[in-house]
């Protein structure tokens, strides 16, 4: 598994954004099939998470699905950590009388709502994909559709949608050549760490 320079100097925007004292819940969204680079700036990302958490008056709590890709390597840096049962919330699918596919959206959307309820709240995603033009940060789950309004889903850019339009700031990784989207109401900033962007929540 090949290590880029800029995973090696994430830890220090991570520091950046999660220091100061108080009560910070952080949510993670990704793909299930991430590539080395994004798996590798995931697992720092816990691990620098689950770090400032030993600090006294730094309360940091995780929340994240029970898929797998990214969802399952956040849940097994906790459980390295020993934090699963104290500092991790997973957000399970409920079929129940529905579909599999809706279960997976309710979750999603569960997990961006009880961010915007946080006094202090981020959400950090790894797509594998560029946005699919039709998502927006609304607030609302919005189906992927390109263009041509064909069907291109992404669970992870729909994810952030939600929790970026109800006021969650977010932070992205994106491995080049994938660059975030610039049309509508999307305003990604660039950290200085290659491959990382970051967006304020918007209202």
């Amino acid at each position: 598994m090949t290590t880029s320079v800029a995973t090696h100097t994430a830890p220090l925007l991570f520091q950046r954004l999660l220091q100061p004292p108080g009560r910070c819940v952080v949510g993670f969204s990704g793909s299930r099939e991430p590539d080395d680079q994004t798996w590798e700036a995931m697992r720092l990302a816990a691990e620098t998470v689950l770090f400032l958490a030993d600090i006294p008056d730094r309360e940091r709590l995780l929340r994240v699905g029970d898929a797998a890709g990214v969802d399952a390597l956040i849940r097994s840096v906790c459980e390295m950590f020993g934090k699963e049962t104290t500092h991790l919330q997973v957000y399970d699918r409920d079929v129940g009388s529905g579909s599999m596919h809706a279960a997976l959206i309710a979750r999603s959307i569960k997990l961006a709502v009880d961010l915007s309820r946080e006094p202090a709240a981020l959400l950090i995603a790894g797509p594998a994909k560029t946005c699919p033009w039709s998502i927006q940060p609304t607030g609302i789950w919005i189906a992927g559709k390109n263009q041509l309004r064909q069907k291109e889903t992404s669970g992870t850019w729909s994810t952030i949608g939600v929790a970026v339009g109800l006021g969650v700031p977010c932070l992205v990784y994106l491995p080049l050549p994938i660059m975030p989207p610039n049309r509508g109401r999307w305003n990604w900033q660039p950290t200085g760490i290659d491959g990382w962007w970051e967006h304020a929540g918007v209202h």
